[in-house]
This record gives C-alpha cells, structure tokens and sequence, in this order.
C-alpha cells in the first residue's frame, strides 16, 4: 500500500443506501415532464436553500408550473430525504481503515443538498474522516464531467496515480477516473445495472478496474490495496 496516498468515495450505493426513486423522476412525474434528467441538473448542481426555492428554478428553467399538492408534495420529498439513507454495511468500518493508515480521504458525489444531509446523519464522522468533498451540488458539475475528478485530484494536492476511486457505477465512476490517471475501485454490488460495462470490460472494449469487489468491506485489506500498487 505505499505508493497510496489518498481514497475517493463516490456515496450512493457506495457509503449509504437510499430510497430505490431517484428525486428527479419523483419530481418530473409530478409535473407531467418525461424530462427528469433535466430536473436532475438541476436539482443536483445547485444548492437550494429549500424546497421552495427548487421548486422556483424548476418553473423558471423547464416552464413547468408546480400545482399547490405538488409543491407539497416536493416539500415532503425534501424533508423525507434527511432519513432517507442508511449506511452500508461496512462503509465506517473502511473509513477508519484508511484513516487509521494516514490514508486521505474524499468524497466525489452527484448528490443534492438535502440528501447529504441524510448522509451525515447515517454517517456521523464522514465530514470528520473524509474532508475533501467534491459535490455536485457545490460544484455545479455531475459525473462522468471530468472537472470534479480533476479538481477532487487538486484537493487532495495528490497526483492522479495515488488517489484509488471506489465507485458502484463504471460509466460515472471508474472510466472517468481511469481517465484521469486515477487508480479504480469498482464496487459491483448490483451487476444487474452495469451488466453492459461488464461485458465490454470482460470483452477489452473498456479498460478494465485496478480491482473489482462485491462489498465495500473488502477493501479494508492490507494484501488486496497491495495489489494494486505494487511494483511495476
């Protein structure tokens, strides 16, 4: 594990479970769009000061109009969300691992603000743990962008061959940061979701992970981390 200077954390599916709706569907199915992906940019890359004030942006940038039940509605959402995840199975657990080992650790989400709230709350010590936070809803910018993982990178004030990013997700999370430099983790606990990444990594159509692993737990593993940084 020498050559280890810093671990990346992408947090859905990775450190905490969620609610198995995204937001921005729930949101799009209650004004009427097909569009959640634009509800989705927006949502996740600006920092709302509530529901309210997402709702206002959403009206003003897509030109839907909130019903009063819809707005409510909204405004549960927002506020559901701050229970809404819970920790994964041995995501403290790896955190304190690489903290123990002087290891630095960083956060690289697309996430909205009332979800990381929830995030804290299921993880008390992440702000602790891992201060280098790289979020969408502060940046601006949603993965695979390669500007989050270039500045996570300046951040951490690490060249990209020392930072290990451990991500569920290959098109979001692992190829952009092979992209980078950066060496990967990817955490396949729902294959059934990237079974096309699968196949074209197996079939050397995509690079292939540093290290693929079932379970977050796995990681926190002094022989496997040597794997990956071992001597060329």
């Amino acid at each position: 594990m020498e050559g280890l200077r810093a671990v990346v954390f992408d947090i859905g599916a990775t450190l905490v479970e969620g609610p198995p709706v995204a937001p921005a569907k729930h949101i799009a199915a209650l004004v009427g769009t097909q569009d959640h992906r634009a509800v989705s940019n927006i949502i996740m890359c600006h920092d709302f000061s509530g529901s309210d004030a997402l709702v206002d942006r959403l009206e003003k940038e897509l030109g839907v109009v909130f019903s009063e039940e819809a707005r409510q509605e909204t405004e549960r959402l927002w506020r559901s969300q701050f229970t809404a995840c819970e920790e994964l199975g041995g995501s403290s657990l790896v955190l304190r691992f690489f903290a123990e080992r002087s290891v630095k650790l960083a956060l690289l989400s697309d996430i909205w603000r009332p979800y990381y709230e929830g995030v804290k709350r299921a993880l008390p010590d992440i702000e602790r743990l891992a201060p280098v936070r790289v979020l969408s809803f502060l940046t601006g910018c949603k993965k695979p962008d390669p500007h989050n993982f270039s500045l996570v990178c300046k951040e951490l004030g690490e060249e990209p061959g020392r930072i290990l990013m451990v991500g569920d997700t290959y098109s979001h999370d692992i190829e952009p940061a092979i992209a980078m430099g950066m060496k990967t983790c990817w955490l396949l606990r729902r294959p059934e979701k990237e079974s096309r990444d699968v196949i074209d990594v197996i079939n050397r159509v995509k690079p292939a992970p540093d290290v693929t692993i079932g379970a977050l737990a796995e990681l926190a593993d002094d022989k496997l981390l040597d794997t990956i940084y071992k001597e060329r």
